[in-house]
């Protein structure tokens, strides 16, 4: 063999080597949506807009976190210590930065937050392609950036009227796409802007939603977190104004059995559905939060779970 070429035949096979490891490296996994990617199109975005109504449906939002802690905190369940360290801290409350269930309701609500600033940055660029997808999807954006901004405002901060002009501090308001490092710098708003900007979403939401109350989102969801918010604020004739557009559209009346909305099939939407998502396998509902608190209590307790505070096991109460 000629011995001349063999540092030529080393720096060669290094040349591949690190090349093919290179390439190796950079395979994009399949599943992952590359930012890119996922706004890239009006399509992508739309698929992107799932993944905030996806997002929404995390155990420690609407999958359950916020109905379990919020009972939780209200002496709903026993006040006997039980040994789950974020439970018991919202027992006592006296939470930490290390309380999961605070973390976890903290960090999915602005990450959906987040993927709705994405897209509401992005369709501007596709205005002229489809204008009524822009709109559909901007509502739908907006309605999801208003009503978790209002959840998180109630978990974390004191409530509207705590001050006399709500000017005590809220929530960080953002309205801008940020990254897990960057865009999280901005401070907490007074709960008074907070409010005016939940109101301001939810209100542009509510003029572009669709009228059909089985969409993911209706202009009907809107009014009806309008009027919790309005309510949230002691404000009562808005709460009424708002309430009243609910009621008399004609979509909507209560059923003659408390346990109907428990037996509906699949996607069916009842009578007294005015906003609703969808947990389908893997993402049940009773792999979230709700079905955790409630298991974990049982078995702490030992059969002795709930303490209804005077309410829930009156007679003739059929929860």
């Amino acid at each position: 063999m000629n011995l001349s070429i063999l540092p030529k035949l080393l720096i060669l096979c290094g040349i591949l080597v690190l090349t093919g490891c290179k390439k190796f490296l950079e395979i994009e996994p399949e599943y992952k949506l590359s930012a890119i990617v996922g706004t890239s199109s009006l399509h992508a975005l739309a698929q992107t807009t799932t993944g905030a109504f996806n997002a929404i449906q995390s155990g420690h939002i609407y999958g359950g976190g916020l109905i379990a802690n919020g009972e939780f905190m209200a002496d709903q369940l026993t006040t006997d210590p039980i040994s789950d360290f974020s439970l018991n801290q919202l027992r006592t409350r006296e939470l930490n930065a290390f309380n999961g269930q605070a973390g976890g309701l903290w960090g999915d609500g602005y990450r959906a937050i987040n993927i709705a600033n994405i897209v509401l940055e992005h369709l501007p660029n596709f205005a002229d392609q489809d204008a009524d997808s822009v709109k559909l999807l901007t509502a739908e954006c907006l309605f999801i950036r208003g009503i978790i901004h209002f959840e998180l405002v109630r978990m974390f901060a004191q409530p509207s009227g705590f001050s006399a002009d709500d000017s005590h501090l809220g929530i960080p308001i953002r309205t801008f796409s940020g990254t897990a490092t960057n865009g999280h710098e901005e401070p907490r708003s007074s709960v008074a802007e907070v409010y005016q900007q939940i109101i301001s979403d939810l209100k542009t939401a509510e003029k572009d939603l669709p009228d059909d109350k089985e969409s993911r989102a209706s202009k009907w969801a809107a009014a009806a977190f309008l009027a919790k918010v309005y309510f949230q604020q002691n404000d009562y004739d808005n709460a009424l104004f708002w309430c009243d557009k609910v009621v008399n559209s004609g979509q909507f009346s209560l059923n003659t059995d408390v346990t109907e909305n428990f037996n509906l099939v699949d996607r069916a939407f009842g009578d007294e559905m005015i906003f609703q998502l969808i947990n389908q396998p893997p993402d049940d509902v009773s792999n979230g939060d709700l079905g955790r608190f409630r298991t974990n209590v049982m078995y702490e307790m030992s059969g002795n779970i709930i303490d209804m505070v005077q309410a829930g096991m009156l007679a003739g109460d059929l929860r």
